[in-house]
């Protein structure tokens, strides 16, 4: 249990890292030119705030996890890593679509 609090408090100060301080060395997808200058701001809001999803599920997760099925919280982490992985691309998209 203590492990996985200290893993969702390591998501806020990287909530915070990303999306405050815009520490993109922080992300593995993090090369040179890979995001557009007018672009930044909002990549590190969306990382930031998806960090921050990451974090309260791991708080959750880490006082209700005698009672969720493990197969059900990995479900669940998933879906949110398949939305945190499609959404900026496809924010960025619209916004140059437009």
């Amino acid at each position: 249990m203590i492990i996985i609090l200290v893993c969702g408090l390591a998501c806020f100060i990287g909530a915070y890292a990303i999306g405050k301080k815009r520490k993109f060395r922080l992300l593995a997808v993090d090369q040179e030119g890979s995001v557009r200058e007018e672009d930044k701001a909002r990549f590190a809001k969306i990382n930031g705030i998806m960090f921050i999803v990451y974090g309260v599920l791991l708080i959750i997760y880490a006082f209700t996890f005698t009672k969720i099925h493990i197969n059900i919280a990995l479900v669940i982490f998933l879906a949110v890593v398949i939305i945190h992985v499609l959404m900026p691309n496809i924010m960025v998209k619209n916004q140059h679509t437009r």
